[in-house]
């Protein structure tokens, strides 16, 4: 699929990397913009986690006079987990806008101010299982569609409802607490600023049971 131009205003994400005393501030603004926005009702579960771990992060954010090895240990780990939350709700409000400048700016997010030229997202044709970890979580996976997509995973004990979802900027999104021993299915789609794609085909798999040992698939040494 050749690639898209779009001409619409987007989201950037180049704020994320600034520092703090900047970051704080449009943050700040952008989880505001986006809470209560009646433009956005299908972003306000994630609008309102990533207020929630902004009003945690900024009390982190001291003082030169103030600093030291415990309040950047506290920083560090106050923002990481609102970067995340930030990237996907940036993605969420751009879907949902639309492309559309008066909503987009109604959000506070900083804006790019010149077209990207962007592959439409399309529909995984493979999709990957492991179990990684302590404690081991299981990972669905698909192949990578480029720089600002975001990755959505869900997980099924019947194909048809769909108990366990998540999302990530990474291709590989973690799973805990799935049953084990029993078929589960799993379905994988990307979405940018250009399109979302249609879910992948559904992949049955099984999470083994622990201490169980699973069948080599392959001939046994001595066997003709």
């Amino acid at each position: 699929m050749a690639d898209v131009t779009t001409f619409k205003p987007e989201v950037t994400y180049a704020w994320l990397s600034d520092p703090d005393h900047v970051f704080k501030n449009i943050a700040e603004d952008f989880t505001n913009g986006v809470v209560g926005n009646a433009f956005f009702p299908n972003s306000q579960t994630r609008a309102t986690n990533a207020k929630a771990l902004y009003l945690a992060y900024a009390p982190t954010v001291v003082e030169k006079d103030k600093q030291n090895s415990e309040t950047s240990a506290a920083r560090i780990a106050a923002r990481t987990p609102l970067e995340t939350e930030l990237r996907l709700l940036l993605a969420d409000v751009q879907a949902e806008s639309g492309g559309d400048l008066a909503r987009l700016l109604s959000t506070d997010a900083p804006l790019a101010r010149y077209p990207e030229s962007v592959q439409p997202a399309v529909k995984p044709e493979a999709v990957y299982f492991f179990l990684y970890g302590n404690p081991e979580q299981l990972y669905v996976q698909c192949d990578s569609q480029g720089t600002g997509s975001i990755y959505l995973a869900r997980i099924s004990d019947d194909d048809t409802n769909w108990n366990w979802i998540s999302s990530d900027k990474k291709s590989a999104i973690g799973f805990t607490g799935l049953p084990a021993g029993i078929r589960l299915y799993a379905q994988m789609r990307v979405r940018n600023t250009v399109s979302e794609g249609q879910w992948s085909d559904s992949k049955p798999f099984m999470i083994p049971l622990s201490g169980m040992s699973i069948p080599n698939r392959k001939r046994p040494t001595g066997i003709r």
